[in-house]
């Protein structure tokens, strides 16, 4: 169940990729870096609740990490543009290495 799971997400994350390409990571980031604002402000009206604090801390720790990694995949959407600009591919070592997936991996889509 897990991993239909996690292949249905793969699919519709490549399907939103290559129909919207860089706008749809700007939506992610745009979305991270607002929720990471809100946690910011919740971090703030909850400091004297150790326990709301301990999870706003956590949730915060965790969008970051998103936006990480949200970050991560705009670049390598920008490597392979630039690379198909120059007349070569991106390297799949290079690209799988951060978690992206290559042309190769996608079936050639």
């Amino acid at each position: 169940m897990i991993k239909g799971l996690i292949q249905g997400a793969a699919e519709a994350d490549d399907w939103l990729d290559r129909r919207l390409g860089r706008p749809y990571a700007a939506i992610l980031v745009i979305g991270l870096v607002a929720e990471i604002g809100r946690r910011i402000v919740e971090l703030f009206e909850h400091r004297l609740d150790q326990m709301r604090l301990v999870q706003v801390a956590w949730l915060l720790a965790l969008n970051a990490a998103l936006l990480i990694h949200q970050l991560a995949s705009l670049h390598h959407i920008r490597e392979r543009r630039l690379s198909r600009g120059a007349g070569h591919a991106p390297s799949g070592e290079a690209a799988s290495a951060h978690g992206a997936v290559t042309d190769g991996e996608k079936g050639g889509a």
